[in-house]
C-alpha cells in the first residue's frame, strides 16, 4: 500500500511545513521508481515468500541521468544520433555506478539486471549483455555495470576512502529516511531529549 498525501500529517505531525513538503516530494519520486506491488490479503503462499525474500532495491534510471550534467549529456547524445559509441557507453555506466557507491546502495544481480533492462527500454539501440549478462547458476555476472562497481569499490577500499566492510552492511531505504529524520529533528530541537 502506497503512503499518500493525506497520511503524511500523521506520521510527520510534529515537523515544520517545510520538512513536510520536502519528504511528501521525495516520498513521491520513490514510489514512481519503485513501482510496489500490492499482495492480495487472502494469498498465503505469495506472502510467506515475500518474507523470506530481501527486498530489491531499484533505481530511477531516468532520475539518475536527469541529475547529473553528464548525464544530461548522454541524453543528449542519443536523442541527436540514436546510438551510442563505446565512449559514451563509458560515460552512462560511469554515472549509474558513481550515482550507486554515492548512495551507498549495494550492487547486486537483481539490480545490475534491473539496470541493464531500464537501459534497454531507454536507449532501443543498446544491447543489455553490454550492461549485465549472467551465464549459468555458478558463474560471476559479467558486464561494464558489474566490473565498474567492483573496480571502483576496490580502488576506494585500497586508498582507504571506503570501509572494507561495507558491501557486507545492508542499507536499506527505510534506515535513509529515519536517519534524515533523526538529523533534521535533532537539528530543529538539539535540546529535546533523545527519544529512543
Amino acid at each position: 500500500m502506497d503512503i499518500e498525501t493525506r497520511h503524511m500529517s500523521y506520521t510527520c505531525i510534529q515537523f515544520p511545513i517545510g520538512i513536510k513538503a520536502k519528504f511528501t516530494h521525495k516520498l513521491q519520486e520513490w514510489q514512481k521508481c519503485n513501482s510496489i506491488v500490492n499482495l492480495p490479503a487472502n494469498n498465503i503462499s505469495s506472502l510467506s515468500i515475500q518474507q523470506t525474500t530481501p527486498p530489491s532495491i531499484k533505481i530511477c534510471l531516468q532520475e539518475v541521468l536527469n541529475s547529473t550534467t553528464t548525464g544530461k549529456m548522454i541524453l543528449d547524445y542519443y536523442k541527436i544520433n540514436n546510438k551510442f559509441n563505446n565512449s559514451i557507453r563509458t560515460l552512462l555506466v560511469d554515472v549509474i555506478i558513481s550515482y550507486i557507491i554515492t548512495k551507498q546502495i549495494p550492487m547486486s544481480v537483481n539490480l545490475a539486471s534491473s539496470i541493464g533492462s531500464d537501459i534497454v527500454k531507454m536507449f532501443q539501440s543498446e544491447v543489455k549483455d553490454t550492461y549485465f549478462m549472467k551465464d549459468g547458476l555458478n558463474k560471476n555476472p559479467k558486464g561494464k555495470l558489474y566490473a565498474k562497481y567492483y573496480n571502483s569499490m576496490r580502488t576506494l577500499k585500497i586508498s582507504g576512502l571506503v570501509s572494507k566492510n561495507l558491501l557486507s552492511k545492508p542499507y536499506h531505504t527505510v534506515d535513509i529516511i529515519l536517519n534524515a529524520i533523526d538529523i533534521d529533528f535533532n537539528t530543529l530541537y538539539p535540546n529535546c531529549p533523545d527519544l529512543n
